[in-house]
């Protein structure tokens, strides 16, 4: 074989065989939801959308499973493959930050544009020591879930609004079953520091205090835990109870009460409850409060983009940022996959509002607040620390007061 027939056979086989990177003026887009079945069309049409209308700046996707995203973005940043922005959600955007490998958002949209169209808590979702690194896609708080046939079984029509009505709906429904759990508080793993985190809120604590220290041992904490106890005492929540037991047992017709993400609904249907059955057995409420009138308390999640400093195409990323998070392409995203828009624009519009389940989320995050830990590189320890110390109050192990000392010495520890 001739060598001028050798190098051709080699250059087919390269292009049968190595993956095709975008062009040098081309911008890549990077994340998961691109590679998973059921919003994996949804990408495509955003990129078909934006590639028709913009056919000199292409854009294209590159993706991985969830659990491979953040390190595979990573050695991208760090190798010579191409990568202008990038869908993350909270726990991989810390990592991101530390790199120092994010443009500030701020820089490159209008200010004025940007508290003109989204809400103060969407914005905190993605800033970071002042800086607006992210910007939010899809945002929902970790919210609470009721079975409306259970509640309205004890006589509670619509779900308690304060810490006083629902701890009397509690022992209502305690009373009435003694097998049911009234409340399936996360009492175990990250899931447990979840849930605690906007219950110390709603008292009117914090995890970190103005000073930058562990503020867990304030009188506000201490309450916390001494309400957790009540609870724990009196048979209204149960030990070791992770995020997934939560799940099952409440598609069982067993819990009243748990928290969750706004796909609990979809969740809830995998797991059993018949499609004809949802309204009648999940809900969205709004946390109680210690007195009517305060804002209830919810922990955000959801998912930002983010554009890269080595990225050539800083502000076509830009511009491609809107279009993804526009009217029209979020609300297609929220019809296919439930997803909550984040431009003012669409949650106020009829797609939304008129949907009970996305307004009532919406609701909810509204007065949402970012999980004080997830900003530090160690926010797993320190996770981890106050599951623990929870854990120990609720079986008896530590006084509310020995648990928050101790907790606070831990994370002051872990935050040195």
């Amino acid at each position: 074989m001739k060598k001028a027939s050798v190098f051709l056979v080699v250059i087919l086989m390269l292009a049968n065989f190595v993956p095709a990177f975008a062009a040098p003026g081309d911008l890549v887009w990077a994340g998961w939801s691109g590679e998973e079945a059921s919003t994996k069309p949804l990408i495509q049409t955003m990129l078909k959308d934006w590639n028709a209308a913009n056919p000199s700046a292409s854009a294209s996707w590159v993706g991985w499973p969830w659990a491979e995203t953040l390190q595979q973005i990573i050695i991208r940043l760090q190798g010579s493959e191409k990568i202008d922005l990038a869908q993350v959600d909270t726990s991989m955007f810390p990592t991101l930050v530390s790199m120092d490998a994010l443009v500030d958002l701020s820089t490159v949209f209008d200010k004025s544009w940007l508290s003109g169209n989204f809400s103060k808590s969407s914005l905190n979702f993605g800033m970071s020591n002042g800086k607006q690194l992210g910007m939010p896609w899809t945002t929902a708080s970790i919210g609470m879930l009721y079975n409306p046939t259970l509640l309205a079984s004890v006589g509670y029509k619509e779900p308690p609004k304060t810490i006083a009505q629902f701890e009397d709906c509690l022992a209502k429904l305690r009373a009435k079953d003694k097998d049911l759990i009234p409340y399936a508080l996360s009492t175990k793993d990250a899931t447990a520091t979840a849930d605690y985190m906007p219950w110390l809120w709603t008292f009117g604590g914090n995890v970190i205090g103005s000073d930058g220290q562990p503020s867990v041992d304030s009188p506000a904490g201490i309450e916390t835990l001494k309400w957790y106890k009540k609870l724990a005492d009196a048979g209204y929540i149960k030990a070791n109870m992770s995020r997934f037991d939560s799940r099952q047992l409440f598609a069982q017709g067993k819990v009243a009460f748990y928290d969750d993400a706004i796909m609990a609904r979809g969740i809830a249907q995998s797991n059993g409850v018949k499609s004809e059955n949802l309204d009648a057995s999940i809900q969205p409420m709004l946390r109680p409060v210690v007195k009517a009138g305060n804002a209830p308390a919810s922990s955000m999640w959801g998912h930002l983009l983010v554009i890269f400093k080595n990225s050539a195409n800083v502000k076509t990323a830009a511009e491609f940022v809107k279009h993804v998070i526009s009217e029209k392409e979020s609300i297609m995203y929220f019809e296919n996959s439930g997803m909550l828009p984040v431009m003012n624009s669409a949650l106020l519009g009829a797609k939304v509002t008129s949907n009970t389940w996305a307004r009532n989320w919406s609701a909810i995050t509204s007065t949402g607040r970012n999980n004080e830990l997830l900003m530090y590189p160690n926010n797993a320890e320190l996770t981890n620390i106050i599951s623990e110390e929870v854990q120990a109050v609720i079986i008896g192990k530590k006084t509310p007061e020995k648990a928050a000392a101790d907790m606070k010495a831990r994370l002051a520890t872990a935050l040195k």
